[in-house]
């Protein structure tokens, strides 16, 4: 009989894969980084486009003005005869804009800060994807999926219209790189943040990230907390609430310095007054298209590809009972509804929300090309062990556990023969196994381990 385990729980990387993953990695951010034109990044010349002419002034005016004097925020004499520069918006990149400037020209760090948050991005998605326990090889695929995420435009009747909303190229180079930099940063929160809920270790790694992020874009530093909370629910909460409870306020207390004078003088702030945007199917499920089915046109969600992968992704995390696939599929529904029920002129503009719905699309697709890529290794093997024990049968010899490991394939199972039983599946943690690691269990339950051993194993 086959068997097919759940296997969720977090098996570690061969080195081959490890390998393999950082590669990616490192050629999904190189590819980002060629396609901004280095050479255009490091000439000290003005960016410009979109918005972002009116970002070059403020971290300059900041960094030789209000930095020196260990301030995030002042007054400048400037536009509108006077106004609080710093205060209203996120200090965070212009930090990092003055720190390089101390070696480069301004220019040039103010644009190598417009550009981090994209090269990062695939980084970012990595290392979340590996905390969140995604199957193998979704890892690098995560990486992959923020190329076709970056470069997406959302095409509608021959139009862009993802151009100013946040998250994608065209967006950050309009002048949204500070929700770029913080999406980056936001993943790799949530990374650290799941790391320490699983070891209880490096948790002013998560902080100080949470901090940065918080201070680079608000509305980002919304999903990030709410992610979060989602994955603090899916690692037993009743126990680590300890642990997250002070990662959140300490990571608060960080930000007051900015975060309380903007909450304070919010009221004399003015509302942009962006109209809803109310073309609901075209955002949430593409444009559309139709397939012709006995003559009657079915309508579909575009691109088709996608939501094929997406659909993927549902049934193997529902087969495998996959937490990872759960959490991504609440945000995106989340977001999702955000967009759709958002009220009007409620200080956050309903498209803001687009960004991360499309984020998790891209990775839930990244999810089902690896289920796909799971099942046909899977059926590959069986299909070999299974002639393999035919051919034993019809040489006269006895029924064999035939076992298909982490060494023979892209992920752990069994395959065994017919009369013999099925190991027991034991689940890898702590508080039900104390006594051993996970490698000394897999010894343990061998068919032909003895009894004391199985005795020392579950007391």
């Amino acid at each position: 009989m086959t068997v097919i385990p759940l296997d969720d729980e977090r098996t570690p990387r061969r080195p081959w894969e490890w390998t393999l993953g950082v590669i990616v990695v490192l050629a999904c951010s190189m590819w980002v980084a060629y396609r901004l034109h280095p050479s255009l990044i490091l000439r000290d010349t003005t960016t410009n486009g979109g918005d972002m002419g009116a970002h070059v002034y403020w971290p300059w005016f900041l960094e030789h003005h209000w930095f020196t004097q260990g301030r995030l925020q002042g007054w400048s004499p400037s536009w509108y005869s006077g106004f609080p520069i710093g205060q209203y918006y996120f200090p965070f990149p212009a930090v990092l804009t003055a720190l390089f400037d101390l070696v480069l020209p301004y220019n040039v760090a103010f644009k190598i800060v417009t550009v981090l948050g994209p090269i990062l991005l695939p980084v970012a998605a990595y290392a979340l994807a590996e905390q969140l326990e995604f199957p193998w090889p979704a890892s690098p695929l995560a990486s992959v999926a923020t190329l076709y995420y970056q470069f997406d435009v959302r095409r509608v009747h021959g139009q862009t219209t993802w151009t100013i909303y946040g998250g994608n190229l065209a967006s950050g180079l309009a002048g949204e790189y500070s929700f770029t930099l913080a999406l980056a940063l936001a993943l790799f929160f949530v990374a650290a943040f799941a790391f320490t809920l699983r070891t209880g270790r490096r948790p002013w790694l998560a902080i100080l990230l949470l901090a940065c992020c918080v201070m680079s874009h608000i509305v980002v530093a919304m999903f990030a907390v709410f992610l979060a909370v989602l994955v603090w629910l899916t690692h037993r909460p009743w126990r680590t609430w300890r642990i997250a409870v002070p990662v959140g306020m300490i990571a608060a207390l960080l930000t007051f310095t900015w975060s309380i004078p903007l909450v304070a003088t919010a009221p004399y702030t003015s509302s942009m007054r962006y109209e809803k945007v109310t073309e609901y199917a075209n955002w949430l499920f593409g444009p559309g298209t139709s397939l012709s089915v006995f003559g009657v046109a079915v309508p579909l969600p575009s691109p088709v590809w996608l939501w094929a992968l997406v659909l993927c992704a549902l049934i193997g995390g529902a087969f495998w009972l996959r937490r990872c696939t759960l959490v991504v599929v609440v945000w995106a529904t989340t977001f999702g509804l955000a967009f759709r029920y958002w009220p009007a002129d409620l200080a956050v503009w309903n498209t803001r929300f687009i960004p991360f719905y499309f984020l998790a699309l891209a990775l839930l697709a990244a999810l089902g090309v690896a289920e796909v890529l799971r099942l046909t290794a899977y059926l590959v093997r069986a299909t070999v062990d299974r002639a393999d024990a035919l051919a034993r049968r019809l040489h006269g010899r006895p029924h064999e556990h035939v076992p298909l490991g982490r060494d023979g394939g892209l992920f752990a199972m069994h395959a065994e023969l017919p009369r013999r039983p099925a190991a027991a599946r034991l689940r890898r943690r702590r508080d039900r196994v104390p006594c051993t690691t996970a490698r000394q269990l897999r010894s343990a339950v061998r068919p032909d381990s003895p009894e004391p051993i199985r005795r020392r194993c579950d007391e």
